[in-house]
């Protein structure tokens, strides 16, 4: 339950999973509710200022917020360039680097690049680690199923 700044109550609820998410507003003292459900989930979506414009708008009211997209946009805008960079400089840096390895044994080159494969080991256990920490256990068609307007495009185009 939370107020507003003009002490209006708001009951909200919200659920999810890997491929949808549920949002609930109540409004008690205008007897207005509103619940959305979403046949996707991205943590980046504004899912909550959608529920909110949506009820402002049932009440006859306008929208009291434009939803940040641009703030989103920008902040991976910015973060792409900044990889970018990274990997510039890294591939320039390779000759002197590869110089600097000449004369290093075999299984140390090997075992360097085996660390780089501990986040795929991470991915490959999230399902374990996410049944262990919540008690919820996704069947494999919860994990894999793509939204239905992304498996209506990949239909129409084959």
């Amino acid at each position: 339950m939370e107020r507003d700044a003009d002490s209006t109550t708001r009951l909200t609820h919200s659920g999810v999973l890997p491929t949808y998410y549920a949002e609930a507003l109540i409004l008690p003292g205008t007897g207005t509710g509103v619940v959305a459900l979403f046949n996707s989930y991205h943590a980046l979506a504004p899912y909550y200022a959608i529920v909110a414009g949506v009820a402002a708008i049932v009440q006859g009211r306008a929208p009291a917020a434009r939803i940040p997209f641009a703030v989103i946009e920008v902040s991976l805008g910015c973060l792409t360039v900044l990889v970018l960079a990274t990997r510039i400089r890294r591939l320039a840096r390779s000759r002197s680097w590869a110089a600097g390895r000449r004369g290093v044994p075999a299984w140390r080159l090997l075992a360097g690049l085996l660390r780089l494969l501990v986040p795929a080991g991470l991915l490959v256990a999230l399902p374990n680690v996410v049944a262990t920490f919540t008690g919820r256990v996704y069947s494999r068609h919860q994990r894999v199923r793509p939204c239905r307007a992304c498996t209506d495009c990949w239909v129409s185009r084959r």
